[in-house]
Parts: structure tokens; sequence; C-alpha cells
């Protein structure tokens, strides 16, 4: 993981509380459905608006987790990569980071 921390740290910037989220299901369950996993998505977007901004779509908001080398996606199903499973299961409880932590 020692590799990664200056990859994770960066990820640690920008995710999302409700990204973080996601990849929490996942580590308890994979694969997870595009439809299993819009309730994350539905909370992003509720806090959006609440906070009047501009929310992203769907695809956006799960593409980063894909382009950040964390899911990937497999005919419309999505699981961790070696790399989201570190991220989620180590980096993140080491640096506090979770849902209660980030605004959206």
């Amino acid at each position: 993981m020692e590799q990664n921390k200056g990859h994770f740290k960066i990820i640690a910037n920008l995710i999302f509380g409700t990204q973080l989220a996601f990849l929490e299901e996942l580590a308890l369950r994979e694969p997870i459905e595009r439809e299993d996993v819009k309730f994350c998505y539905d909370v992003h977007r509720k806090r959006c608006l609440e906070r009047g901004m501009i929310c992203v779509s769907f695809d956006e908001w799960a593409g980063y987790l894909i382009t950040s080398g964390l899911i990937e996606a497999d005919q419309g199903a999505y699981t961790l990569t070696d790399s989201g499973r570190n991220f989620i299961l180590h980096f993140a409880p080491a640096n506090s980071l979770n849902m209660k932590t980030r605004i959206l």
C-alpha cells in the first residue's frame, strides 16, 4: 500500500462521502449491480440539491471511482479493484475518511 499512498492522498482530497459509502458497501458484498448502488448516488444528489449545488450525473459520480482505479465496471456491475480494497479497508479508516467527514 505504501506505493499507493500518494495516489490515495489525491483521491482523499476529491472523493465524496457518498462514494466512500459505496466503496464500503462493495467491500461487504460484490459485485453490486448499478441499480443496487443508486441509493448512494441518490443521497449524493439530495445533498447537492440541499446545498444549491449542481450535481454530477451518476455516470460521472461512479466514473471518478473507475478512473481513479478503485472500482471496475463489467456489464452493469461494480467490483473493487485491489487498490480500491486497500483504499477503503486501510487508508480511509487510518485517515478518518468516511461519509460523516464529508458534506457530499
